[in-house]
């Protein structure tokens, strides 16, 4: 997106980042292109994901950063993973599924259970599984998070640590505050360590 004649910011943003307006349901970020067509040219074995979307404080994830991930008429498994930088972020401390200390075995083993029952009642005698793209969803949901201590390795807590810098003028999200936190810089590193990891880097798109 170029350009665009629309106004207000809360509808602009979205529209200039996936390049249609909100309520559309072909909106679909960047990211959710790129995690589709690569996953879907994925060696045998490969689960780290293609594509992340890293949001700024000023740009966040309950706001207008839902459209840099937002998936359109793309299946679940496009949706990219969703980063939000500023103070105490909680994704680096939320990926190792602290809650599930002591039984994650047992619960994960329970929720597999009724999900394998679940899928057998969608069975239609010769035919195979019925539609059911909410069952589907929540299939590659769940697979996902069986790759979590994949990526808690991939993004450490260290990573998501931006310094305070001083300001020339007051902070315009912190009045009477003249520093900042520079997650622009935050953000480029953690880009450039997403895309130099190796055989589980990520690949390379604008937002």
């Amino acid at each position: 997106m170029m350009s665009h004649t629309v106004e207000p910011h809360a509808v602009a943003i979205p529209f200039a980042v996936a390049g249609q307006g909100v309520g559309n349901p072909r909106m679909a970020g960047m990211g959710s292109h790129l995690q589709r067509y690569f996953a879907d040219q994925a060696p045998a074995g490969r689960v780290a994901p293609y594509s992340y979307a890293i949001n700024l404080s000023s740009f966040n994830l309950s706001n207008a950063g839902t459209a840099a991930t937002s998936i359109g008429l793309h299946p679940a498994s496009a949706q990219p993973i969703p980063i939000q930088l500023g103070e105490n972020s909680r994704l680096p401390y939320l990926l190792p599924r602290p809650t599930t200390a002591g039984f994650r075995e047992h619960l994960d083993a329970l929720v597999s259970h009724y999900t394998k029952r679940y899928r057998a009642r969608l069975q239609s005698g010769g035919d195979g599984v019925l539609r059911a793209p909410g069952f589907k969803d929540f299939s590659v949901a769940r697979d996902a998070m069986s790759n979590h201590e994949l990526l808690s390795q991939l993004l450490p807590a260290e990573l998501f640590d931006s310094k305070h810098v001083d300001l020339c003028v007051e902070n315009p999200m912190n009045p009477g505050d003249n520093t900042a936190l520079d997650e622009t810089t935050t953000a480029i590193q953690m880009a450039r360590h997403l895309l130099t990891a190796g055989h589980r880097s990520c690949r390379p798109g604008l937002r």
